[in-house]
């Protein structure tokens, strides 16, 4: 831009910048995935789950080492949830009710 009274032989300039940003995808497979722990509440399911995990924290006082030990924890705890607890299940309501499916169609044939 000329004209512009700086007391500089430098010239201004002026520029629009436009910029795009991305959302990051996440992988499927590294979400963690949450337990149905709403499921401890009923009697039969909690005394499974202690149960199971008594029969593998067993195992510890066999290992050694504390990494070792950690690992069987770990797992310990996240087998025995996956199979008697379950992964929960996402509550997302559906785009369109029912309700609103059966008004759609009825103005199609109209």
């Amino acid at each position: 831009m000329r004209g512009a009274d700086a007391s500089s032989d430098h010239e201004l300039i002026r520029s629009k910048v436009r910029i795009k940003l991305k959302k990051n995808k996440q992988n499927k497979e590294t979400n963690r995935k949450k337990f149905d722990i709403y499921k401890l509440q009923q009697p039969e399911k909690r005394r499974a789950f202690s149960v199971e995990l008594k029969n593998r924290f067993q195992v510890l006082d066999e290992l050694d080492s504390v990494e070792d030990i950690w690992d069987s924890m770990r797992s310990g705890y996240t087998e025995t949830a996956h199979k008697i607890l379950g992964v929960k299940e996402k509550g997302q309501k559906p785009w369109i009710s029912r309700n609103s499916w059966r008004k759609g169609r009825g103005k199609e044939t109209s």
